[in-house]
């Protein structure tokens, strides 16, 4: 089934700076590691039939070459924070858009699929991770979105807050379950399996509704 919503990866080499597996393994290393985790993520979604754009940051010329090789569009994002990032994508997406990370071994097509029909339900869905940042960010009407980045203070517990709390009020929004991303060593052994691993998470594909006052 073909999704509404356009698939964006965003692959940001300076996401890799100052954390705890660039701490562990060195930045070189957890750059390197980085480009395995889009090489699988893009992967897995080209096997579940989600075309994707990798939208990378001026500093990402060592990834192009791994979207390429996946067959997938490529987009170039301005200098700036995320925020900025994240609008420039939303600027040109004619309709529902799914941004996504590419550090998340959890996440698959499966999942993706599950956002996108979610879309039809809620105006803004959440896909957090445990270590408080987002895996996944999906927008049903990217033009009434220019300010939902305005305020978040990114790369601290308060994203997630400061990300709902800048959606109109009106806005339904959802949550998916929680993923654990690839921010430390220990989530490394994920890697080793060529199948998308368990998500530590319930079993059921679940999405609840955030109740706003």
């Amino acid at each position: 089934m073909k999704l509404k919503a356009a698939v964006v990866v965003f692959a940001q080499p300076a996401r890799v700076e100052g954390t705890r597996l660039a701490r562990q393994l060195g930045a070189a290393d957890a750059a390197m590691v980085h480009g395995r985790l889009l090489n699988r993520t893009l992967r897995h979604l080209r096997a579940g039939g989600v075309p994707v754009v990798v939208a990378l940051a001026p500093d990402a010329t060592g990834y192009r070459d791994i979207a390429e090789r996946a067959g997938a569009q490529i987009m170039v994002l301005p200098d700036g924070d995320p925020g900025t990032r994240l609008n420039a994508v939303l600027r040109r997406a004619s309709s529902g858009a799914i941004l996504i990370d590419s550090d998340t071994p959890g996440l698959d097509a499966v999942l993706v699929r599950h956002a996108a029909e979610a879309l039809g339900l809620f105006d803004l869905v959440v896909g957090p991770n445990w270590s408080g940042g987002t895996y996944l960010i999906g927008v049903r009407a990217p033009t009434f979105a220019f300010r939902l980045f305005e305020h978040v203070r990114w790369n601290t517990r308060h994203m997630i807050e400061d990300l709902i709390e800048g959606a109109p009020s009106h806005w339904r929004v959802g949550l998916l379950p929680v993923l654990a991303d690839a921010m430390d060593s220990a989530s490394l052994g994920e890697l080793a399996s060529d199948h998308a691993p368990a998500r530590r998470r319930s079993s059921r594909l679940g999405l609840i509704e955030l109740k706003r006052r």
